[in-house]
């Protein structure tokens, strides 16, 4: 019975050191983000709303890219071969790119990390026989800084989950992760087109 009370004081640092940590997380990606895009040549869209960093876009290492720190932490980096191909991580996608159809990759590792899958018959067959391609693709989404991945006929897009209760992408490594975005690009580009 006398442990009831330090069991309580756990339980209670325990909800609110996570929301603590994320709330100085934001805060700090609020003061910090966009100096740091900007030094990676994207530039603000317009104003953004109060407590929001709004939209960033711009060229990084000759790709298009879009960055929405706040909308899911997203991450968006142009695909210019425009492949008849929509894959995502997340089963909740609902863009399915046009003249695609739903497809087994013959992989049933492959198939459950992406159950959202469609591409032309083409494309689809040279999945199904390139497994270095499938291992690409497997690789990038089992990194931990990536909550979805997502490929289509206009780009690649990684979200992050950084808190629940908060969405922010966070500076230390942000480099980083847009350069292996950008890296990813550059090796599905030539497979794709």
């Amino acid at each position: 019975m006398k442990w009831f009370p330090l069991l309580g004081i756990v339980v209670v640092l325990a909800v609110v050191a996570p929301l603590i940590v994320g709330a100085l997380g934001k805060r700090r990606a609020e003061r910090e983000f966009p100096a740091e895009a900007e030094r990676l040549g994207l530039a603000r869209e317009g104003r953004p709303a109060a407590g929001k960093l709004g939209r960033f876009h711009g060229v990084f290492r000759d790709r298009r890219v879009v960055v929405r720190p706040d909308a899911f932490a997203l991450v968006r980096v142009a695909l210019e071969s425009r492949p008849a191909l929509s894959l995502s991580t997340d089963p909740a996608t609902r863009n399915v790119v046009r003249d695609t159809r739903p497809f087994d990759s013959g992989d049933p590792v492959f198939d459950r990390r992406f159950p959202h899958r469609f591409a032309s018959v083409d494309l689809a067959e040279r999945l199904r026989a390139d497994a270095t391609l499938r291992r690409t693709l497997l690789d990038f989404a089992a990194d931990p800084r990536i909550a979805s991945l997502e490929v289509n006929a206009e780009y690649v897009s990684v979200t992050q989950k950084i808190h629940v209760f908060f969405h922010y992408i966070p500076v230390d490594g942000f480099e980083a992760l847009l350069g292996d975005l950008v890296a990813l690009a550059d090796a599905l580009e030539p497979a794709l087109h």
